[in-house]
């Protein structure tokens, strides 16, 4: 398979989950390989009962339509009342996740949830286009731009390829988006409203 265009790996790329999933994989034993914090969004306490991490795709048109649709009655019902933390891990097997991850590692915890906000609420499924358009705009608003973050040749050269090569060698995330509540990984349960509130309430 190709990555980006740029480099050849053997393991095949993540299927995005489809919304009608239902069956749960439990992948407990098998965790997943992660990245460094930087290139992670976190909501919520540390030190919450219901830890929560979704492995996403800025590309996985469901990823999109779950932020729309529910995160922001998690977040107001479970994250900022300190029941649920909530982390946001990247899946870098495209673009736009990969020029994602270069706009992170920029940013302070704060922008980083901007970041995601204003993107995934302007976003289309699918349309990589647009997403780079607004990650650049994104950037230009917190004083910290990358003008360059659809250049082929500055991506190639950039120093994180080679972390994200190696992570992607490693990790075990067969969809997107996977969920994890506390070091339990569910491979075919969506991190919806409906799926959150019955971890809550267990």
């Amino acid at each position: 398979m190709i990555l980006f265009g740029f480099i050849t790996y053997s393991r095949e790329e993540p299927k995005f989950n489809s919304p009608t999933s239902s069956a749960n994989l439990n992948l407990e034993n098998e965790q997943p390989e992660t990245l460094p914090l930087k290139y992670c969004i976190n909501y919520g306490v540390v030190n919450a009962r219901v830890q929560v991490i979704e492995y996403f795709s800025f590309l996985c048109p469901h990823c999109i339509t779950l932020f729309k649709k529910d995160f922001g009655k998690i977040l107001s019902e479970y994250i900022n009342t300190g029941v649920i933390s909530f982390r946001f891990h990247p899946v870098p097997h495209d673009l736009p996740t990969l020029q994602a991850m270069i706009c992170l590692e920029k940013l302070d915890e704060s922008e980083k949830r901007l970041f995601l906000e204003a993107v995934f609420e302007e976003a289309t499924p699918g349309d990589s286009e647009l997403l780079s358009m607004l990650m650049i705009t994104a950037m230009k608003v917190f004083g910290k731009p990358i003008p360059e973050l659809n250049d082929q040749d500055f991506l190639k050269s950039h120093p994180i390829f080679e972390e994200i090569y190696n992570f992607i060698k490693k990790e075990r995330i067969l969809a997107v988006p996977t969920v994890e509540v506390n070091g339990r990984l569910y491979a075919k349960d969506l991190p919806d409203y409906n799926f959150i509130k019955s971890l809550v309430e267990e």
